[in-house]
């Protein structure tokens, strides 16, 4: 049990999520931890999320409200930051939401051990079923030392049999699904880089908080809970192909941050292999049913990608030897810009990812 009960800040940012607001908040003012302070950032909404967050800032007073104009998810976490006073911080998407013992167990298990950052299981949230994430850890773990060097290697991405699974290559970057000391965060100046900048504010993020923590501690219980059935969420609203300059800039400021801590050789090859990894994501956003062109046009976008900078070379680094038979023949084509049979084997991928 807890002698002293810390202030932990929620920070919440909003952009048009009424319809699942009132779930969100619920679970989070229904916490068993109680020292909360609740940050609502709304983001220029232009549906009714701002009367339901007045809503329930006049039924519970740790609730907050800070207003913008709209400038992006990124730049409303990091007003949250700058507004918050917790000794630790945690940040829940507001279409998303978490059991009622989130705050709880993540906090003493922080203050007990010691503990920079705590994150844990989530489960994924679809209109008719739930699936708990088949996460890469699979028991409670503490990761410090050494432990603690590669778990920041593999943020940047995977090396050897880590590749295996192409589709888990972020599954340790959310910014949810984590207990942040605020101290590790606010120290060291660290803030969201916008996603129209970057495509993924994520793994730059997390890359710059596991640099810097002295511990972290992986709590295998499913916390969390992501929908995948918001249409409007972020994460499905990269649909363009405006991503992969977005990644490109992405990757350009990660090979910045290696070079400048001057990292080891097996962070430059887990960057190359994350790029390599990265036709997954860049080309399932180039056959969304949400982008308007004919299949020979997105062909030939696919082409423009394979043959980019920088795609050109990576995958003659690529280790391709713990791919599954399925992933071989996929990056194989990648490797020989066969963008047909790229784009066929996106379109199989598609169904069976919910993207």
């Amino acid at each position: 049990m807890l002698k002293d009960f810390p202030l932990v800040s929620i920070i919440i940012p909003i952009y048009n999520a009424a319809q699942y607001l009132n779930n969100c908040l619920d679970s989070v003012l229904n916490q068993t931890y109680n020292n909360l302070e609740i940050i609502l950032v709304n983001d220029g909404s232009n549906d009714n999320s701002i009367d339901i967050c007045y809503k329930y800032s006049k039924l519970d007073s740790r609730v907050s409200i800070l207003s913008q104009v709209n400038n992006g998810v990124s730049s409303a976490r990091n007003n949250g930051i700058r507004f918050s006073n917790g000794k630790y911080i945690m940040f829940v998407d507001s279409d998303d939401w978490i059991n009622i013992t989130t705050i709880s167990k993540t906090v003493e298990i922080a203050e007990q051990k010691n503990i920079d950052l705590v994150f844990f299981n989530f489960s994924k949230e679809f209109e008719n079923k739930s699936r708990e994430f088949d996460h890469i850890f699979k028991n409670d773990t503490l990761f410090k030392g050494r432990k603690l060097n590669d778990l920041h290697r593999r943020i940047c991405g995977p090396i050897k049999s880590e590749v295996r699974r192409p589709q888990l290559i972020d599954s340790l970057v959310s910014n949810w699904g984590k207990l942040y000391r605020a101290s590790v965060i606010k120290d060291n100046k660290l803030f969201f880089v916008d996603t129209k900048i970057i495509g993924s504010e994520d793994i730059l993020f997390s890359l710059q908080v596991f640099g810097v923590v002295k511990n972290a501690y992986f709590l295998n219980d499913c916390l969390y809970h992501y929908r995948k059935d918001n249409p409007n969420s972020l994460t499905k609203s990269n649909k363009s192909s405006e991503l992969f300059n977005r990644f490109e800039k992405l990757y350009e400021l990660m090979a910045d941050y290696l070079k400048l801590n001057n990292s080891d050789s097996s962070y430059f090859e887990a960057l190359n292999n994350r790029i390599a990894v990265s036709m997954m994501n860049i080309g399932l956003s180039e056959v969304s049913s949400k982008i308007k062109l004919s299949y020979l046009k997105r062909i030939k976008i696919i082409s423009s990608h394979l043959n980019s900078d920088l795609l050109r070379g990576v995958y003659g680094k690529f280790d391709f030897t713990h791919l599954e038979l399925h992933w071989k023949l996929f990056y194989y084509f990648c490797k020989t810009k066969n963008s047909v049979m790229v784009y066929f084997m996106l379109l199989i991928m598609k169904r069976f990812t919910n993207k």
